[in-house]
């Protein structure tokens, strides 16, 4: 039953990059297992990167009133330009 519910069970070759971004502070889901996940997808040939956010808690709608936690705006754009290949 835990591994059909880990996204690491469906991970194969052939998939979309992903990025990952992930506060660092997070209580409910630590921010390791993103790294894992990511190392799982690399893997098997999946592109897999990510942003950390110092001291951010869990989920960005956490982050927005909170300008030091917008840190992962421009690089979220910058990364889905450079994958999607826009100007």
């Amino acid at each position: 039953m835990l591994v059909e519910a880990s996204p690491v069970t469906y991970l194969k070759r052939g998939q979309p990059p992903m990025l990952l971004v992930h506060g660092k502070a997070d209580t409910g889901v630590p921010w390791k297992q993103s790294e894992r996940f990511c190392l799982a997808a690399r893997r098997v040939e999946v592109a897999c990167e990510m942003q950390l956010i110092d001291g951010a808690p869990h989920g960005v709608e956490n982050w927005e009133n909170e300008l030091r936690f917008q840190v992962w705006k421009a690089p979220t754009v910058a990364w889905l330009r450079r994958v999607l290949r826009l100007k």
